[in-house]
């Protein structure tokens, strides 16, 4: 389930999600189950900004920066043509992580993803075990390698 905040003014507070489906869900009252957690930190990417033109020659790498939001944080960046990883780096600590240039081919536009740590959601009835419910952020945006 994807959950879309807008505001800032959730972060620390009590998020519950309501999750239905036709049938009954086992384990749930009818087909309806409740799951609450605590809204994270706010979170947003910073560079690169959403299609920008990042120039192929001059630096030796892409910085990704990033703010607000939980460590480890995770990113991928695919060719948004073939859909392949060219870079993805995980448990990063910091708010940054730096992409050799090498990786990218000029006139390629790319899909960055980056993920914040997920907090445990607890659901209000049973459920089936091994399942877990889990609240996280994570933006995507495009760029383009001239």
């Amino acid at each position: 389930v994807d959950l879309k905040v807008v505001s800032q003014d959730l972060v620390g507070s009590t998020v519950r999600v309501s999750i239905e489906r036709g049938g009954a869900l086992p384990g749930a009252r009818g087909s309806r189950l409740d799951v609450t957690g605590t809204m994270p930190p706010w979170f947003s990417v910073i560079r690169p900004r959403n299609n920008e033109r990042i120039a192929a020659s001059g630096a030796a790498a892409l910085e990704v920066a990033w703010k607000g939001g939980e460590a480890p944080y995770s990113l991928a960046i695919r060719d948004l043509a073939s859909r392949r990883v060219v870079f993805r780096a995980d448990a990063v600590v910091g708010t940054s992580q730096s992409v050799p240039m090498a990786t990218f081919t000029p006139g390629t536009k790319y899909t960055l993803d980056v993920w914040t740590a997920e907090r445990n959601m607890t659901p209000d009835g049973v459920v089936a075990p091994g399942s877990t419910f889990k609240l996280g952020q994570y933006q995507q945006l495009e760029f383009i390698v001239e």
